[in-house]
């Protein structure tokens, strides 16, 4: 049995077989309570589809995030859209997933300058668990990313654009909680 989780105009989570959706946001509207906001650090909003979130500091992260059950311990996949909009762009966004808060979480973020990691806090304390590598599958600003988490049997796989970059045994991630959401590092507008 596989289960689905898609984070974007789409948040899923279904069975491969039966293609049952557990949950969904399509970003419609804001019947799942995301944070809307106008504050001096950032934005958050929903308009046209997409939630938009601009982050107008200079450094450090803003998490924005749901629970949302997934049983870590099956197949499963969890995918988001992303379009880098305005900002710098040799900073992260992307997934967040297996968070239980801020402190204990993990993310698989990209670049629009062409970069991709995976990392995340483990009681407080920052952790790279990849370096950053280049990847041609990343699109530049102004243009769609799809990011996908997902196991298969034994192993954690990270695709970008349909495609795998990365792939682990899932003893080596630790899942902390059910939140998944987005992140953004740095100074930059996206819309998810």
């Amino acid at each position: 049995m596989r289960l689905y989780l898609s984070l974007t105009l789409c948040l899923i989570v279904s069975t491969i077989s039966a293609q049952k959706t557990v949950f969904r946001d399509d970003f419609r509207d804001n019947r799942n309570n995301w944070t809307i906001a106008a504050k001096e650090e950032y934005s958050s909003y929903i308009q046209n589809g997409k939630y938009v979130i601009s982050k107008k500091t200079e450094s450090g992260s803003w998490f924005f995030y749901k629970k949302v059950y997934t049983e870590y311990d099956k197949d499963f996949r969890i995918e988001i859209e992303a379009t880098q909009t305005s900002g710098i762009v040799n900073h992260g966004y992307g997934l967040i997933f297996g968070a239980e808060d801020v402190n204990n979480s993990n993310f698989f973020i990209i670049t629009s300058n062409g970069y991709y990691r995976l990392a995340g806090y483990d009681g407080g304390e920052y952790n790279n668990k990849t370096e950053w590598e280049t990847s041609n599958l990343i699109n530049k600003s102004g243009e769609i990313n799809s990011v996908v988490f997902e196991r298969e049997g034994d192993q954690f796989r990270f695709s970008i654009n349909h495609t795998e970059v990365l792939s682990m045994p899932v003893d080596k991630i630790k899942i902390y909680g059910q939140r998944i959401g987005f992140i953004l590092y740095n100074e930059m507008r996206v819309e998810f």
